[in-house]
């Protein structure tokens, strides 16, 4: 039986794994988000949005390849398909990878023309249940290269290769 996993294109890098030299860039733009929506929340949504600056640090400036990650998270099961949602329509999302449990516990990433990640997000949901596996998966992430996590629904930042954090940062949930 094949293993799929989704995601929701909304969530396409929403909490993102990126260089640890993208922080000081993506604690700005947390900044700007937070600061403008709070200007413009109104009681039904909001007035107005905050598109995102593109990143100059991405994670292809670490070099990690396909199979690298692979094995690195070899403990973690290969999904055999990887589809996108976008409102009723479900399509393959080529050539997008995934490991993980299930949707709320999947680590995606994209690879470039020479199989070095040039983009990775998590599908994640922290319980109870899975804390023990988020904080192994985070751990692994952030002993493979300086690595930060980029949790742009919540606000916040997360150097991956300090175990203190990753535990506040999944305590928090």
């Amino acid at each position: 039986m094949k293993r799929t996993v989704y995601f929701h294109e909304d969530d396409y890098c929403q909490i993102e794994i990126l260089p640890l030299s993208a922080e000081k860039f993506c604690l700005k733009q947390i900044g700007e988000i937070f600061g403008l929506s709070e200007k413009h929340n109104e009681e039904y949504g909001f007035s107005d949005i905050y598109i995102r600056n593109e990143n100059p640090h991405s994670i292809r400036e670490v070099g990690i390849s396909h199979e690298k990650i692979s094995e690195v998270l070899d403990f973690l099961p290969e999904f055999d398909e990887v589809k996108s949602e976008y409102l009723q329509w479900i399509e393959d999302s080529n050539p997008v990878f995934s490991r993980g449990i299930d949707n709320d516990t999947a680590v995606f990433w994209e690879k470039d023309e020479n199989n070095i990640i040039s983009a990775m997000w998590l599908g994640m949901y922290i319980v109870p249940e899975n804390c023990h596996m988020w904080y192994k998966i985070l751990t692994v992430l952030g002993n493979t290269a300086p690595l930060m996590l980029a949790d742009w629904n919540a606000g916040i930042c997360i150097n991956l290769t300090d175990s203190e954090e990753i535990e506040n940062y999944i305590r928090s949930y």
